[in-house]
């Protein structure tokens, strides 16, 4: 009995390691994160997302066209709160007001707010619609996508989990 216990774990402990190096949310691969160059609301200078090696980092693209971005805003500050080692990077889609987006980067002033100006990055990582969340390693390698932003908030915290804690 102590013998399939153990042998249990290590295959639970193996499976968990491959799931999360291995599987993927959406049907492609993992990739290396585009090299791209996003502006940031506040104003200061723009950010390349080539330069956050060796942090983890979740890409989320949202849009004021989305039903629920508010909402969708609100839960990336929350995820922020819980995994401070996480650099959260929001970046808005369409030709949002920039007064709308300071307004939101007083609001949510955990998250990285950025502007993707020419839909240079949306593009580049092959996104096809908003809301959508990348979890890139430390590496630069997109580990996870969720195409589908936080509809499935389990998945994504155990995502999270992985990528924070293990790299």
């Amino acid at each position: 009995m102590r013998t399939f216990k153990i042998k249990f774990h290590w295959m639970l402990i193996f499976s968990f390691i491959s799931f999360f190096l291995h599987g993927q949310s959406s049907s492609t691969k993992s990739q290396q994160a585009p090299n791209v160059t996003l502006h940031l609301v506040t104003g200061q200078d723009s950010l390349q997302l080539s330069t956050l090696k060796g942090k983890s980092v979740m890409l989320a693209f949202w849009s004021i066209y989305d039903i629920q971005y508010d909402n969708f805003l609100s839960q990336l500050s929350k995820i922020s709160s819980r995994y401070p080692k996480l650099k959260i990077i929001a970046v808005n889609t369409d030709d949002t007001p920039d007064s709308l987006l300071m307004e939101y980067s007083r609001k949510f002033t955990r998250l990285t707010l950025a502007w993707d100006k020419n839909g240079q990055a949306f593009s580049s990582i092959q996104a096809h619609r908003t809301p959508a969340i990348y979890l890139i390693d430390q590496y630069g390698i997109i580990r996870k996508q969720f195409p589908e932003g936080i509809a499935d908030l389990k998945k994504l915290n155990f995502a999270l989990r992985g990528l924070v804690d293990h790299f």
